[in-house]
């Protein structure tokens, strides 16, 4: 579970970056310095690069899904993931409502991730949650979507193992009668 600022999609280290722009930035003013002004505007340019990277990989976000027809829980399956948008970047991708995991999609846009059941079910929609900001990282904002996959899929409970010498010595219903 995320909390604090991880919550909101920031990591410390952004303010890491903003403090030494200030820090920076305040120096240079009382100094006269001409190089803590570059300091300062390298710092500031990292920061804005981070958050617009980071904010315009979700605009225009589409999450395409193929998925197999069934599966049987405690089973391994496999889910192609097709992410198109504006720009080519590295995203994660979490699944909400099927096992919670997340998986890393590169700037390809397609991967082939496995994902476990863990409770049976119907599944005709997906809760995907698509995190962008990747490799720079100090802006991880997301983006969650209900994507309807090419197929529903159907998890089935597991079967429960049974002996054919049971099936023999159990009295049959026929017989009795």
């Amino acid at each position: 579970m995320l909390s604090g600022w991880h919550r909101l999609g920031i990591s410390p280290f952004a303010f890491v970056f903003g403090g030494l722009a200030f820090v920076s930035l305040t120096l240079s003013r009382g100094a006269g310095s001409g190089w803590l002004v570059v300091v300062a505007a390298a710092d500031l340019g990292v920061v804005i690069a981070a958050l617009a990277w980071s904010g315009i990989g979700l605009v225009g976000l589409r999450v395409e899904l193929a998925t197999p027809s069934d599966a049987t829980v405690g089973e391994v399956f496999p889910v192609d993931v097709t992410l198109r948008g504006l720009v080519r970047q590295p995203r994660t991708v979490s699944f909400r409502n099927v096992d919670g995991s997340t998986h890393f999609v590169d700037g390809a846009r397609r991967a082939r991730v496995q994902l476990h059941a863990t409770r049976r079910s119907l599944l005709e929609t997906l809760t995907v949650e698509v995190r962008g900001g990747l490799p720079l990282g100090l802006f991880r904002f997301s983006r969650v979507l209900h994507v309807t996959p090419t197929t529903a899929l159907a998890i089935a409970p597991t079967p429960a193992p049974v002996s054919l010498l049971d099936a023999k010595l159990a009295p049959s219903a026929s017989s009795s009668a």
